[in-house]
């Protein structure tokens, strides 16, 4: 709507409208008009480079400046015989968001009205599209977990709502993994909640890396996680689970000269099998984990290490079997297991 209301009142070849990106420091072409859109669309200036990298710089109009400083920055040369350019600042609120720069192939450039009427469009604009940026950026904050990056939980839900869709329309299903991270308190309690933080943002990047492009990984709640996994078989979701386990598992986070590391637990429910609601799949998904982390936690607290005695062991030894050769003893539910030295 902005370069089409500068059309209207300004005479231009090509409008670029470049956003400064405050992050990284650079104005990119978001939008362009006329000739050699291609070109001109995405290009990125750095302030100070170029005529509009210098009103980036400056905060200042630039008026019927030579426009060669802008073209040989393009990724490709222009055939136009571009002549004159004018760039203008688009500030709001007293801060600069961005620039638009018209090319013109007339030697003649833009008089002063040309300048006021782009002046008051500009301010026009600014306001318009800064309330646009917030209201994006809010909408992506609310869908996004600002540690990990990773979708949160009101994102899971609408993912959900597109799966059940699909899944309808294909009368296919899917798999909801419920992941919960263990020793993660222990973490917290011996290194501090700020090595806690990277664990997670990094404990987060490895479970991703061992998803397909379109499995949909989300941050629930504290150290528990959501994978929505579509069209793939319980084998596959087997399978999926042991290798996330492993990598969580071989994964751990330096800290001086010590090595923080946790596991994680998973479980999984299928749509339509183990409900249709979001909210059941997720309970049956979350019984599923806290059943596998039971059963291994139960394991651990059946098994213990005995050192080697000195003295015989008061039990009955095996045939063949000399004491002193005996390493460990290993104790399952009253089962005696030995390791030989």
């Amino acid at each position: 709507m902005f370069s089409e209301k500068i059309r209207e009142l300004v005479r231009f070849d090509t409008c670029s409208i470049y956003l400064l990106d405050e992050k990284r420091n650079v104005g990119r072409s978001i939008h362009v008009a006329g000739k050699h859109a291609a070109i001109f669309h995405g290009h990125e200036i750095q302030p100070g480079r170029g005529v509009t990298g210098q009103v980036l710089e400056t905060q200042a109009i630039a008026r019927n400046c030579d426009p060669w400083p802008d073209l040989k920055l393009l990724r490709a040369s222009v055939t136009s015989a571009y002549r004159s350019m004018v760039s203008l600042p688009l500030i709001t609120e007293d801060k600069l968001i961005g620039v638009v720069s018209l090319y013109s192939t007339d030697p003649a450039g833009y008089g002063d009205e040309d300048l006021r009427l782009l002046e008051t469009i500009a301010g026009i604009a600014s306001d318009a599209i800064s309330k646009s940026h917030r209201h994006a950026e809010a909408e992506t904050y609310a869908l996004t977990d600002p540690m990990t990056g990773l979708p949160n939980a009101r994102s899971l839900q609408i993912q959900f709502e597109r799966e059940v869709a699909r899944a309808q329309r294909s009368k296919s299903t899917f798999q909801v993994l419920m992941l919960d991270l263990d020793g993660f308190k222990q973490v917290n309690d011996t290194f501090g909640h700020k090595v806690g933080d990277r664990m997670l943002v990094e404990v987060s990047r490895v479970i991703r890396g061992q998803l397909r492009e379109y499995d949909f990984l989300a941050r629930y709640a504290g150290d528990e996680f959501v994978i929505i996994v579509p069209d793939t078989s319980d084998g596959s979701v087997s399978e999926l689970c042991t290798r996330i386990e492993k990598a969580v598992k071989g994964f751990a986070l330096e800290v001086g000269d010590d090595r923080a590391s946790v596991g994680v637990s998973i479980g999984s429910a299928t749509f339509p099998h183990s409900g249709e609601a979001f909210d059941n799949l997720l309970i049956a998904a979350d019984k599923a984990m806290y059943s596998t982390k039971a059963k291994r936690k139960g394991a651990e607290n059946h098994t213990k290490m005995i050192p080697k005695p000195s003295l015989p062991l008061d039990i009955a030894m095996p045939i063949g079997i000399d004491p002193d050769d005996i390493e460990t003893l290993v104790d399952v539910d009253e089962t005696h297991i030995y390791s030989l030295s």
